[in-house]
């Protein structure tokens, strides 16, 4: 493709691949929910598809590496990212505390042990129009003033957003922050250096 998702894709694998940032893809599909930010943290993290024991182990081997130390940090990711199948280990009363646990996540990504500054995080959201929980915390994550170097890139299908109140809503409060720059369907000119 050559629109905006190719656009956005080439922005995340070039930060990449010069060591700028990391790359968190969310997906979203109209209908089967698509992947949404949890399970982009499970592929992030390499926990996708694995035994819920296997996950809780690799998950925590995977946090030490990136300087995130605290069990029940390990425990909340791993309720929101991989649930073990019959009980609930850690209990989220509010949205707010499961936004709280997927930010501290995107940030622990960001570190690693041979590194003293955090990498930057490239989070984004495709198809963003589907997606009223990443909106949501993209809200939250604004609305707190929560540090990070975190760059929200979403790409939004404007025919689809018509018919999605919640989600139009959503992106509304977000587009009226100063700290947020909208592109809409002009051509934009991109001057890129040689490298």
């Amino acid at each position: 493709g050559i629109g905006k998702s190719r656009l956005a894709e080439w922005l995340g694998q070039r930060a990449m691949e010069v060591g700028a940032a990391l790359l968190v893809r969310v997906t979203n599909h109209d209908g089967d929910g698509g992947e949404g930010v949890t399970r982009a943290l499970a592929r992030a993290f390499g926990v996708q598809g694995l035994s819920p024991e296997v996950a809780a182990r690799s998950l925590q081997r995977v946090l030490r590496a990136h300087q995130a130390d605290e069990p029940h940090e390990w425990n909340g990711l791993l309720e929101l990212i991989h649930p073990p199948p019959g009980r609930v280990e850690v209990r989220f009363s509010r949205r707010e505390e499961r936004y709280a646990v997927i930010l501290r996540a995107l940030l622990a990504l960001g570190r690693s042990t041979d590194s003293a500054v955090a990498r930057p995080i490239v989070l984004w959201i495709d198809d963003a129009q589907v997606s009223a929980d990443a909106l949501g915390f993209l809200n939250w994550f604004l609305r707190t003033g929560s540090p990070g170097p975190i760059l929200a890139l979403l790409t939004v299908q404007d025919e689809a957003l018509r018919a999605r109140r919640l989600e139009n809503a959503l992106l509304a409060t977000m587009s009226s922050r100063p700290e947020v720059r909208t592109l809409t369907g002009r051509p934009v000119r991109l001057r890129i250096p040689p490298l």
